[in-house]
């Protein structure tokens, strides 16, 4: 699997600005299947949460409004970015 952030920057390279912007969203830790292993329980759930400045885990909702920001014409200058939506978690 290829990392997000080059992957973003090769797809805004090859398209140029002219068709799109190659821009992504990369979600932290939410409750979902991918996630069984931090989510499985309410202990180890507990642990993730501690860990996110947010005080709670990522929704779909969540993931969701930064992908609107990055299509909507609010974001026509953002090209070849990627957008971590992890409540704050990279920064602890």
């Amino acid at each position: 699997m290829s990392d997000p952030l080059v992957s973003s920057r090769k797809t805004a390279l090859i398209l140029d600005g002219s068709t799109g912007r190659g821009n992504g969203v990369v979600p932290g830790d939410e409750p979902s299947w991918p996630n069984e292993e931090t989510t499985g329980s309410e202990q180890r759930a507990g642990g993730a949460v501690a860990r996110i400045p947010a005080g709670r885990m990522g929704t779909p909702q969540d993931m969701a409004g930064a992908a609107l920001l990055l299509v909507s014409p609010l974001a026509d200058y953002v090209v070849g970015q990627i957008i971590r939506v992890d409540g704050g978690m990279t920064l602890s």
